[in-house]
């Protein structure tokens, strides 16, 4: 893999504003205006350093904080919220279609995990 180093400064920017704001207030416009960049640029650069497109590396964020989320026992409606979904089905559509896997599983297998000897 690349080391962030080598990525281009918008690309470690975008990273860096992923890093320090909340799942549910990412968008990809509100990215690129808070440095007053070109979207399409802002895209083009990201994607060439790391194989993803922001919304998709966006995606990954908050589906890792779903399942953080999930472990610590959250409900998936409290979840969804934090997230910024409407509702717990369209999170429970997007981690599907982002993990293979259903949220309310992966929950149930995490507290399985949590309480075998």
């Amino acid at each position: 893999m690349v080391k962030r180093e080598n990525y281009a400064q918008v690309t470690r920017d975008v990273l860096s504003y992923i890093e320090e704001n909340s799942p549910d207030k990412l968008s990809l416009s509100e990215i690129a205006d808070s440095r007053n960049w070109n979207i399409d640029h802002m895209i083009r650069m990201f994607k060439r350093d790391t194989g993803l497109t922001p919304h998709q590396y966006i995606r990954h964020v908050k589906m890792q904080f779903a399942m953080s989320c999930a472990a610590k026992g959250m409900t998936l409606q409290d979840i969804a919220e934090l997230l910024g979904y409407s509702s717990v089905s369209s999170l429970s559509v997007s981690f599907k279609s982002a993990t293979k896997r259903n949220l309310s599983e992966y929950r149930r297998s995490r507290e399985c995990d949590s309480v075998a000897v």
